[in-house]
């Protein structure tokens, strides 16, 4: 955790810290655990207000809404006059100024601080990379030898237990939830670190945690934090990307080039978008989009879903990814 005036943690203005995430210099009034220290400049201002003034932007029009299983809100997405407003119902309002440079959070009551920064980073970050012209998938990545490959999927496909299981047989684990693309022409494109740990099922959890003890997640009690694996620090070049199809246990192994009709939807459906009716930023995004599909290999992924096939499953990814991208790459 950043210590107020530790090298690299002080910000330029008094009593706050200057952390470095997808990319980003965020500036923030207090220490947001798990972040690197930065010494830029920053790009966005974040603000924690007084839960006991939780009140929305009376002028909010609300455009899009996302639930969960019990019926809340997770989030609200709407605009106002002040910029964009994230609410996550019983748990914390964002309010993100139109181009991105300040967002205010403000929780409802009796809400864990980890929590607000949990959603912060989770939640907020992503849809702040897009606005800054750059774009984020909702993926699990690892770095092995030749580079980054990510795997991505509808939730409860296995991405996060996949990297997990990865990172413990010695690759890197990059990001468990947000995959965060950045174009370096003309060498392609490349992965930027996340935030460090897996967030698993109980399940995976026990399955690959040796018998540790893990700690609940803030305001998702039922998944595990697992922390594997080296931490990268540089940005790595995205040599492939595995679209997860579970199958029953009996089903065999298989990795097949996926065409047009499977990773059009997959890309579409993982990217992070905050505003649906802003047509040039989702023109800009799905160019890239196109763009990344033309120049990543991407593969589908058929796999059975069970704990046990875990070990041959890593083994024939580091094997396909290895054939495609031998070290010279």
């Amino acid at each position: 955790m950043a210590e107020k005036g530790a090298p690299g943690a002080r910000g330029r203005r008094s009593g706050s810290y200057i952390y470095e995430v997808l990319g980003f210099a965020v500036e923030a009034a207090e220490p947001i655990p798990g972040l690197a220290p930065s010494r830029r400049r920053p790009s966005a201002r974040f603000s924690l207000r007084d839960r006991d003034s939780h009140r929305l932007p009376p002028d909010t029009e609300w455009r899009h809404r996302a639930t969960l299983p019990d019926g809340r809100a997770w989030p609200a997405f709407g605009d106002s006059a002040s910029g964009y407003v994230l609410d996550f119902e019983g748990a914390c309002s964002f309010l993100i100024s139109e181009r991105g440079a300040s967002i205010d959070a403000t929780p409802y009551a009796d809400v864990p601080a980890d929590l607000i920064q949990r959603l912060f980073l989770d939640q907020v970050i992503p849809l702040l990379v897009h606005l800054s012209g750059r774009e984020c998938l909702h993926a699990s990545a690892v770095l092995g030898p030749t580079g980054a490959y990510a795997f991505l999927g509808p939730s409860g496909a296995g991405k996060s237990t996949l990297a997990a299981a990865l990172a413990l047989r010695g690759c890197a684990l990059l990001c468990d939830d947000c995959l965060a693309l950045v174009e370096r022409p003309p060498r392609g494109i490349f992965v930027l670190p996340g935030h460090r740990g897996s967030r698993l099922w109980p399940d995976s959890a026990e399955a690959l945690s040796a018998g540790r003890a893990l700690h609940a997640l803030a305001g998702h009690p039922s998944k595990r934090a697992l922390a594997a694996g080296q931490e990268p620090r540089a940005e790595a070049p995205l040599r492939g990307i595995y679209i997860l199809e579970p199958a029953p246990s009996a089903a065999p192994l298989e990795i097949v080039p996926a065409g047009p009709q499977q990773v059009v939807p997959a890309l579409l459906e993982s990217s992070f978008r905050l505003d649906l009716r802003n047509s040039e930023l989702l023109s800009r995004q799905f160019r890239f989009l196109m763009r990344l599909a033309a120049s990543v290999p991407i593969r589908l992924l058929r796999y059975p879903h069970s704990f046990p096939a875990l070990p041959a499953l890593c083994r024939r990814i580091l094997a396909d990814a290895a054939e495609r991208c031998p070290s010279s790459c």
